[in-house]
């Protein structure tokens, strides 16, 4: 076995691309999402992993940002003779197959070709002692697990939304810790939010706290609902200490939102060594650091935006790989490193 995995967070030119992908230690593969209609996204991550083998493909929600790429996904595995072990997704209000519902397709894809579909959340009927995390893959040394929204919560936006005709969204957002199972503390955890909103977030945070072997402090951070304000809880920035990630389409005025990167550009400065990155071409980062280019403590040169790899190991994360375009990027923008 080796010691590290990679967490892979890919940034296309060509659609939504809010992509991720666990390697996994054994190099078996995770998927995590994938809102981009780019499909050579998916068959270079397949190419790099000989041969491929998909624990599982997860869609935090129904949105199509997050879910675009889904049925390229599971035709590209299939048509490689690479069947995904599991697929794992929330409630997903009308399963109307419109063109639009891209989740819901990709769930018929799923079924027709007999790869085992999951709704998952966590149980929550008994609100004082909700069911214990539980993994969707796993092995002795390291596990995946989910750490929310609430079942009670879920099924509440399924039933709004069925009447509404629409796809639940952010509400029903899958919370994910990959840790390492013997280490006890912040080192050797990733989270993974989705578009989870403070609610699910608060959720995610309590349930951890009453199993603290799955408590969130962690070393790698994925901005939820690509750094919105709303979206971050400042409570949220203490469990980070290792490197946040947003994730963010180009130039959005609002995702990443300039209070969430001024709020995040300090703390990672302090806690090293943390860092900030943001998979868009930051124009948000621009207008919150522009004032401070000279100040080499907080604006360095070298890799920052456009995808980038993150190697995870029981002892902390460190970048490995980012976009080649992402040094050409900085002129759109400045970040932490």
């Amino acid at each position: 076995m080796g010691s590290y995995t990679r967490l892979q967070v890919r940034r296309v030119v060509k659609g939504n691309g809010n992509a991720c992908a666990f390697i996994f230690p054994d190099q078996t593969i995770g998927i995590v999402d994938w809102g981009t209609d780019d499909r050579s996204c998916i068959r270079s991550l397949l190419d790099d992993e000989k041969p491929p083998k998909v624990r599982f493909v997860l869609a935090t929600h129904s949105h199509a940002d997050h879910t675009m790429g889904l049925l390229d996904v599971l035709e590209e595995c299939v048509n490689r003779g690479v069947r995904p072990e599991n697929f794992f997704y929330p409630a997903i209000g009308q399963l109307t197959l419109r063109p639009s519902d891209y989740l819901g397709r990709a769930v018929k894809y799923a079924v027709d070709h007999h790869i085992p579909t999951h709704s998952v959340s966590v149980h929550d009927f008994d609100p004082k002692n909700p069911a214990p995390p539980f993994a969707i893959a796993a092995n002795p040394d390291w596990d995946v697990s989910i750490l929310a929204p609430p079942s009670s919560s879920n099924n509440r936006h399924q039933i709004k939304s069925h009447l509404s005709n629409i796809n639940p969204g952010n509400p029903t957002s899958i919370v994910l810790l990959f840790r390492y199972v013997a280490t006890k503390a912040t080192q050797g955890r990733a989270v993974l939010p989705g578009d989870a909103t403070p609610a699910v977030l608060k959720f995610a945070a309590d349930h951890a706290t009453r199993y603290p072997d799955f408590h969130i402090d962690n070393d790698v951070m994925i901005a939820p609902h690509h750094g919105s304000s709303h979206n971050w809880p400042k409570w949220l920035t203490a469990h980070v200490q290792g490197v946040a990630v947003i994730s963010a389409g180009a130039n959005r005025p609002s995702h990443p939102s300039l209070s969430v990167l001024q709020l995040l550009g300090p703390h990672c400065r302090q806690t090293t060594p943390s860092s900030l990155f943001c998979t868009s071409y930051a124009h948000q980062c621009r207008t919150a650091f522009a004032h401070l280019a000279s100040n080499t403590t907080l604006v360095r040169e070298g890799p920052c935006f456009g995808d980038i790899e993150i190697e995870l190991a029981p002892t902390g994360a460190q970048v490995t790989d980012h976009d080649p375009n992402g040094p050409a990027r900085r002129a759109s923008g400045y970040c932490t490193q």
